[in-house]
């Protein structure tokens, strides 16, 4: 993908990465649709398409989105798969289950950075808390050096005061500027852990097992010395495993008995014919828009066969699409006929108009906050035809909400009745007494672009 030079944009969440699975582990419910999109619900089966390339009970998706298309701010990112419809019978009754599974829905914020901005300011501070936000700069503080790149940054917190059970864990950093990033959660389980002698327990035994669990104590073992941690390397056999998606699982053991959680990766077996000791040239290669039309019956992708593809580059025509999101899906084969993983980008054609045409004027605006009631059923943000959005102004009312954080929601649509996406921004609505007497405003200061810190500002008199 290219973007001009002046041009980049960041979001914090490129991808993600979901696991869909049936309740049981009969061959007939299996997951073999995924999709996604962002923000607007196009309904079930009408979103953008994550091809499914080994239908199973348990399906991790990875996968990219474009976001190139999507406008400054805060956005929804949508996924659910899909299981065939089955039937099961149950106290006598026969009953069908499958279809689409619940919608998860990851929030992410899309910023463009431009040149006229200068470089990235570092990242002078972080913060952590568990489960009960205390306020930005009140948290515990995570050590860090400064710089642009905070990847590395690692931390331990103590867990000694909580309660048995599941909590969160918040983190944010803060940069030059004053500016504080958005907040991170991870949740975490304290178990409690009788130690009678004051000593951790000994980790005596792991094992490891794919796809299908034996059973505690069951799997293959995985030789450790015994000690209070274990960093084991070991090799598995995959020789027997079908061409194919699997999960490998390991947990370990520790001398009172107690097992730990399992650990889940998941790797792709290939195909490999023996007595070949080059790799085999890539003979062919085809795409597709949207829909599978099977494997040879693809748009041909001309190229000369060899076995490197990293200049390769095509063109295709995009005149007979409808305007909106699509997904263009890439494949190639090999000398041995072997077909390679669908590689799949996200696309949007918009429709320009015909030269000389005007951009419709928006004719109407309206808002919600938290639950969105449908299109035109929100609160009417009153506009003039024709007039520059950036310059748009509104009161929104909170008196009804409740204390606390809240998401408020614009949109709008244009003379041809078509909307634009939905903009969210979070504000926080702070319970404010009325038994006590508002003190009078003292100062008022400005300053532009960047924070200098409270008092710091350009004074305005008043």
């Amino acid at each position: 993908m290219k973007y001009h030079k002046n041009l980049y944009w960041y979001v914090v969440l490129m991808g993600m990465l979901l696991c869909f699975g049936a309740s049981n582990t009969q061959a007939q419910n299996l997951v073999t649709k995924f999709e996604y999109f962002i923000d607007g619900d196009p309904g079930y089966g009408s979103g953008i398409q994550v091809p499914v390339l080994s239908p199973m009970a348990d399906v991790p998706i990875n996968f990219q989105f474009d976001v190139s298309a999507l406008t400054e701010g805060f956005h929804n990112l949508y996924a659910r798969g899909f299981v065939n419809p089955y039937q099961v019978t149950a106290d006598g009754k026969t009953i069908t289950k499958g279809g689409w599974s619940l919608t998860s829905v990851r929030t992410f914020y899309k910023e463009v950075l431009t040149t006229q901005n200068g470089p990235l300011p570092n990242v002078t501070g972080g913060e952590f808390y568990v489960d009960d936000d205390p306020g930005f700069g009140k948290g515990t503080n995570i050590p860090v050096t400064p710089g642009t790149d905070i990847t590395n940054a690692g931390f331990t917190f103590e867990v000694t005061g909580l309660a048995v059970g599941f909590h969160n864990l918040y983190v944010r950093f803060k940069d030059a500027g004053g500016i504080w990033g958005s907040t991170h959660v991870r949740n975490f389980y304290k178990e409690e852990v009788v130690i009678g002698n004051g000593a951790a327990s000994n980790i005596t035994a792991g094992e490891f097992f794919m796809d299908s669990d034996p059973g505690f104590g069951k799997g293959n073992t995985i030789s450790v010395t015994p000690g209070a941690t274990a960093s084991p390397n070991f090799t598995i056999d995959i020789t027997s495993l079908t061409a194919g998606f699997h999960n490998l699982y390991i947990r370990f053991k520790d001398a009172s008995g107690k097992w730990s959680l399992t650990g889940i990766r998941n790797f792709y077996k290939e195909q490999i014919l023996s007595g070949n000791t080059t790799v085999a040239n890539i003979t062919k290669g085809e795409y597709f828009i949207d829909s599978d039309p099977g494997f040879d019956k693809g748009i041909n992708i001309p190229f000369i066969p060899s076995g490197n593809l990293n200049d390769l580059s095509f063109t295709f025509d995009v005149t007979s699409l409808p305007t909106g999101f699509h997904n263009l899906f890439i494949r190639f084969k090999n000398a041995n006929g072997a077909w390679s993983s669908v590689h799949t980008r996200t696309l949007y054609k918009e429709n320009l108009g015909t030269v000389g045409s005007t951009i419709p004027n928006i004719t109407y605006g309206e808002y919600f906050i938290d639950a969105d009631p449908g299109y035109s059923k929100g609160s009417n943000i009153n506009i003039t035809q024709g007039i520059d959005l950036n310059n748009l102004n509104f009161i929104a009312d909170v008196t009804s909400l409740g204390t606390g954080f809240h998401n408020i929601a614009t949109r709008f649509k244009n003379a041809n009745g078509r909307w634009s996406q939905t903009h969210i921004r979070s504000f926080y609505k702070e319970a404010i007494s009325n038994a006590a007497p508002k003190p009078d405003l003292v100062k008022v200061e400005y300053y532009i672009d960047t924070d200098p810190g409270y008092g710091k500002g350009t004074n305005v008199g008043f």
